[in-house]
């Protein structure tokens, strides 16, 4: 029986089957690739990894109270993974875990797109698309956060959008997930108020609808409670209210050119433990982590106490020379989306496997070449999701589907700007959480910006 033959399914199965038949090819192409990729790949481990590895393992022994300086969300993640695999096999299980959450995610975004009132192949296209991100198929041999965080934004689109009707009880779990999601990656902190005020532009837009606000109401209420409750764990160890005390540390990178301003004798020993950091040439991302080793062993403060007097510095360094750091905002931007992460697996099982196969190799070096290096191109992306946001508002489709592209687009832009507001390094790595949703998004935007050029043409007409 070949695939297009269905005469001896149940006829359940038929409509099934043919309704849906180009999601099936692409599923079953890509977890073919994802097996190969899984055998070929060996596991990433970077400091950040050796970091929560030893925060698993403090978790191991009911220890929480090294968590004042990082939020615990993939910590636990590596605690879950390694209470099932044993902690000699733990690298090779997150590995696994990870390709499978990245085949998870292929139904959760087509069903995203199905909502979204397109038809079946238009949202099998938006899925084959997304797949077509290389950087992030990468990223699942990291023991790092991306591919968590990807999957966690994926299942708070679900949740929010795929329901038709949305009890009470949804709420508390979408609240749940992006907890979670701000314990794994603490800079989606406001992404529960970023899902209420979309959501009720959206309700604005259209017919108000006084329960669904209340809804979102409630996803921003539950998010933020809990996000209270673990600042109020902090607070209690560390006497700062905070989710942690390194969160707001890195925003003095963007304060290096003008450090020298820093006031004394207040911020004194501050200022040159930085500027000595920064004599050794380090990135200004990075110069803050030797400076307080520096500053936590000659004076013997502990870092949650030292995190926030550098906080205090940026913050009035800042606000003294606010067009300089909108200036670095608007490079970091431009950084974000066109620099290339290949730096972190170049040397990966899975990067030399690619190189050595002639095909993928050439795959691999066009999707870099021609995408990934030219900044225009990269942020032609994002203002072909812009325009597409544009046409579904302008065009008034319907509530869902505005309410999923302003999702999507809204949380990738919330993604760029936050983390260029903070910090100025490691950029590319952090657009990996978002950018499959950004791909997906071409196959759907054509088709909703060609029917609007083809509504006018028609209404030009009369």
């Amino acid at each position: 029986m070949g695939i297009g033959d269905t005469r001896h399914f149940p006829k359940a199965l038929r409509v099934l089957f043919a309704t849906h038949v180009a999601f099936i090819v692409v599923l079953i192409i890509y977890v073919v690739s994802q097996i190969w990729c899984w055998r070929h790949a060996t596991p990433v481990v970077f400091p950040d990894s050796i970091y929560y590895e030893h925060l698993s393992d403090e978790l191991s022994r009911g220890n929480w109270g090294e968590f004042y300086n990082r939020t615990p969300g993939y910590p636990v993640f590596l605690w879950l993974v390694q209470a099932v695999a044993g902690k000699a096999h733990l690298h090779a299980a997150v590995m696994a875990v990870q390709f499978c959450m990245g085949v998870l995610t292929l139904p959760l975004m087509y069903a995203v797109y199905l909502r979204l009132a397109v038809k079946p192949i238009v949202a099998a296209m938006a899925v084959l698309f997304s797949c077509l991100d290389l950087q992030t198929l990468m990223f699942r041999q990291h023991i790092l956060t991306e591919t968590l965080t990807f999957f966690l934004i994926t299942a708070a689109f679900w949740i929010f959008l795929v329901p038709k009707t949305k009890p009470y009880w949804t709420a508390i779990v979408l609240g749940v997930v992006l907890f979670c999601l701000v314990m794994v990656r603490p800079s989606f902190q406001l992404l529960g108020w970023t899902f209420l005020i979309i959501g009720a532009l959206c309700n604005f837009r259209f017919r108000t609808d006084w329960r669904e606000l209340r809804w979102y109401l409630s996803v921003a209420i539950v998010t933020q409670t809990l996000l209270f409750g673990w600042s109020y764990k902090i607070y209690r160890d560390t006497g700062a209210f905070t989710l942690s005390t390194a969160t707001g540390s890195v925003l003095i990178s963007h304060t290096s050119e003008f450090i020298d301003q820093a006031p004394t004798p207040q911020f004194s020993p501050y200022k040159e433990a930085l500027q000595r950091s920064l004599a050794t040439g380090i990135h200004p991302a990075h110069a803050i982590f030797p400076a307080m080793d520096e500053l936590e062993e000659r004076t013997h403060q502990k870092v949650y106490e030292i995190s926030p007097e550098y906080l205090k510095l940026a913050k009035w360094l800042i606000l003294r020379n606010f067009p300089a750091y909108l200036k670095q905002v608007a490079d970091g931007c431009l950084v974000m989306t066109a620099d290339s992460p290949a730096a972190y697996y170049a040397d990966s099982g899975l990067q030399k496997s690619i190189d050595a196969s002639p095909f993928w190799h050439r795959v691999d070096h066009i999707m870099h070449e021609q995408l990934w290096l030219r900044a225009t191109r990269m942020w032609g992306l994002y203002a072909f999701a812009i325009l597409t946001l544009l046409t579904v508002f302008i065009s008034r489709l319907d509530k869902i589907t505005l309410l999923g592209v302003g999702l999507i687009v809204g949380t990738a832009l919330y993604n760029v700007l936050i983390h260029c507001a903070i910090n100025t390094g490691d950029l590319a790595r952090y657009r990996i959480p978002l950018q499959p949703w950004i791909f997906s998004l071409i196959p759907p935007g054509f088709v909703w910006i060609l029917s609007y050029i083809r509504t006018l043409r028609i209404r030009s007409r009369f």
